[in-house]
């Protein structure tokens, strides 16, 4: 019991964490989680006094064109209201394959690597635009998503793409491989990223 007079309990099942409960001042919250076979996180639902009031269901990729099987594909939200579910919000991820990434290319991305990441209110401007966002291309999401990711041949983020390319940040690193934040920045929105840079050092991102 915590000093707060809050007690806490865990329930695991074959290493894996499958609930979380609190109670406290006669009122419980409770986390309890679900996964795939292959141990990964399917779902987390929020529950207050034994009710439902959030739910997250996550996807995954299996060998696709912008992910890497295993790859985390998209988080819904989903709530309560009158005793049905309805989907608050989605987030949607998107990955550097062998590719897009192949030998020869100049380097942006490795595999596994993460591309662009659409929060819930891009992922409603795109809806509202008509524009499907797991299958817009990749000029279509460097105009909508919250954040584009481009690296060097050591996986390293050389330019960072925000809410859109409204803001546009480069990276540059020193002999000891520290980063410079940022070595160039904009508050114009750029029709396409620039290409990174190659660079040579020492790997600071190893694959899976």
């Amino acid at each position: 019991m915590s000093p707060g007079g809050a007690v806490g309990f865990l329930s695991r099942t074959g290493g894996l964490l499958t609930s979380f409960k609190v109670i406290h001042g006669g009122r419980s919250v409770e986390y309890s989680y679900s996964y795939f076979g292959d141990g990964k996180l399917k779902t987390v639902t929020r529950l207050v006094d034994a009710t439902q009031v959030r739910k997250a269901t996550y996807a995954y990729y299996g060998d696709e064109t912008h992910g890497n099987a295993g790859d985390l594909k998209k988080v819904e939200i989903s709530g309560w209201s009158g005793g049905s579910s309805h989907l608050l919000a989605t987030r949607y991820y998107r990955y550097y394959t062998p590719a897009n990434s192949a030998p020869g290319r100049i380097t942006v991305g490795f595999k596994h690597g993460l591309q662009f990441v659409v929060g819930p209110e891009a992922w409603k401007r795109l809806v509202a635009a008509s524009i499907p966002p797991e299958t817009a291309t990749k000029e279509q999401l460097e105009e909508y998503a919250d954040y584009y990711f481009q690296y060097d041949d050591e996986r390293r983020v050389t330019y960072e793409g925000v809410d859109g390319g409204a803001r546009a940040y480069g990276f540059q690193y020193d002999g000891k491989r520290r980063p410079t934040y940022p070595t160039s920045g904009s508050t114009r929105r750029p029709k396409r990223a620039p290409t990174a840079a190659r660079t040579s050092s020492t790997p600071t991102t190893s694959s899976r």
